[in-house]
Parts: C-alpha cells; sequence; structure tokens
C-alpha cells in the first residue's frame, strides 16, 4: 500500500512536470493552451494516474494565419 502511494506521488510530479515543459514548448512555438492540464478527474482514483488535457480548442487555433492560437 505504501509503495503504491510513493508510486501515485510520483506519477503527479512527472505528471506536473510534463504539464510544465510542454507549456514551455508550446510557448515558445507560440501556441497558448490556456487549458493545458492534468484531468482532475484522473486524481479521483484510489491510485491515481494522472491524464494530461490539451484543452479543448475552437477553430481559432487552427485557423491563424502564423499558427499561433489562444483559446
Amino acid at each position: 500500500m505504501a509503495e503504491s502511494k510513493v508510486h501515485s506521488a510520483s506519477c503527479v510530479e512527472e505528471a506536473e512536470e510534463t504539464v510544465k515543459e510542454l507549456r514551455a514548448v508550446l510557448v515558445r512555438a507560440g501556441i497558448i493552451l490556456p487549458s493545458l492540464r492534468i484531468d482532475p478527474t484522473s486524481w479521483s482514483r484510489e491510485d491515481p494516474c494522472p491524464h494530461i488535457e490539451l484543452g479543448g480548442s475552437s477553430g481559432v487555433v487552427g485557423a491563424c494565419g502564423e499558427g499561433v492560437g489562444a483559446v
């Protein structure tokens, strides 16, 4: 049980770091996804397994002239 909690905490930390890194890379590419986050429902399990959501987007993201968009 304790090993499972350590593993879960490690997964959450890794997912948080991944979101930070992904956000930074996207910003450098001129892409802003304000709703980029860890899905809160993926934390609700006894042993959380975080899922990263890129967020919903409208056609604005795909239609921006230089590939720069904000949702």
